[in-house]
């Protein structure tokens, strides 16, 4: 006992009290892994619990997290019924019948056609900023997502200091949860801030702190009236050491050694006061809750990716040792019979990741959109 602790008083004398391992995502076959960052959206790692959604670029010094939530479209339901269609319907029977195909088509655009032409589309909620206080040059980086467990990761080192992150979207505790640790005592430090996408308070009706650890945004659809779909998202820090503060709207925590941060947003599809809904919520969050919402959270997805299993082969060494990304570039001239085994499992994680009991069926991009008007009005659609 009186080794252990003199080991533990030695380790924290010289600022090493936090533990951080490195990530080893060769060595682990259902890790899709990179040692750059996203380079665009399409490069980020997905994560989601079938109501909320993040695209992570894994930025070690400024991170653009892009969020979303199934229920926020661009306006609620309506109806599309075209007045004109059955009156229409035997006069453009009788242009077929006589062989005029033309003019019945011309007729059909104009009294089928819905009225508005397209359905809703689906919305961008908006960005989680997170920006971390040191420099941009960074060494043994890697990013990866586990889909063993649902989980994305990031790993960096900053002169002699060693950061790590893992970002979760849990579907029991219903939030997202992202843990940041550093190697050395009191080294962590950055600051949060949310926004709706990249326009100039496009749609953000409001963006205020509550109390001292806590920001919330809140806003609505372009539609008017009783069409429109409001929403408030918030996010919440909570640090081991360190000070944690708002300025504004921003969340600053300042000489923490690991710290947590807690997402979470509502829309008045779902909750008739979403703000209220979002406060408590992160009310409920306390430091120590982090581990048993991971806990909880593989649980409840590795029983759904346990369903379905598959192995076609194993790779060699010397496949297994490069990133998904080189993997895959070679795929064309060899065969890597555990690459085609991740992607399979891909496929189910983003299933599961973008459609759960009681929320959504996935649209047209799942859950992840960072556009206000993404492509194909990422809707339903029905081929």
């Amino acid at each position: 006992m009186l080794v252990t602790l003199f080991i533990c008083g030695f380790l924290c004398q010289f600022g090493l009290s936090v533990d951080i391992s490195s990530p080893d995502s060769a060595s682990k076959s259902l890790r899709i892994w990179s040692t750059k960052p996203a380079t665009n959206y399409n490069d980020s790692y997905l994560i989601g619990n079938g109501r909320l959604g993040a695209a992570v670029p894994g930025t070690p010094q400024a991170e653009i997290i892009h969020v979303n939530e199934d229920s926020l479209w661009s306006g609620g339901a309506l109806s599309r019924v075209n007045p004109d269609a059955l009156t229409y319907m035997p006069e453009i029977q009788s242009l077929i019948a006589a062989g005029s195909s033309i003019e019945a088509t011309t007729l059909a655009g104009l009294a089928y056609a819905g009225t508005p032409v397209s359905t809703r589309h689906y919305d961008v909620l908006g960005d989680l900023e997170l920006t971390m206080n040191h420099s941009s040059t960074v060494t043994g980086y890697e990013r990866w997502l586990d889909l063993s467990d649902a989980t994305s990761g990031l790993y960096y080192s900053v002169s002699d200091i060693t950061y790590t992150r893992e970002y979760i979207a849990s579907n029991p505790s219903d939030i997202i949860a992202i843990r940041l640790a550093a190697s050395r005592d009191g080294a962590l430090s950055f600051k949060v801030h949310l926004r709706k996408g990249s326009s100039l308070n496009k749609y953000e009706d409001y963006s205020e702190k509550v109390g001292s650890d806590t920001v919330i945004m809140g806003g609505g659809s372009a539609s008017t009236g009783a069409y429109t779909i409001g929403f408030t998202s918030g996010a919440r820090v909570i640090s081991d050491g360190g000070m944690v503060k708002v300025i504004g709207d921003y969340i600053i925590c300042d000489g923490a050694t690991e710290a947590w941060i807690y997402f979470t947003t509502w829309t008045t599809v779902r909750k008739p006061d979403p703000r209220e809904a979002v406060l408590s919520d992160l009310k409920a969050i306390s430091k120590q809750n982090y581990r048993a919402i991971r806990q909880t959270h593989a649980k409840d997805y590795q029983e759904l990716l346990s369903r379905v299993d598959l192995n076609i082969g194993s790779s060699s060494t010397a496949q297994k040792a490069l990133s998904t990304e080189n993997r895959m570039a070679r795929l064309a001239n060899e065969f890597n019979p555990e690459l085609v085994t991740l992607n399979f499992q891909f496929g189910r994680y983003l299933l599961i990741a973008s459609s759960r009991n009681n929320t959504l069926p996935p649209n047209l991009q799942g859950i992840w959109n960072k556009d206000l008007d993404p492509q194909w009005g990422s809707k339903y659609t029905i081929k």
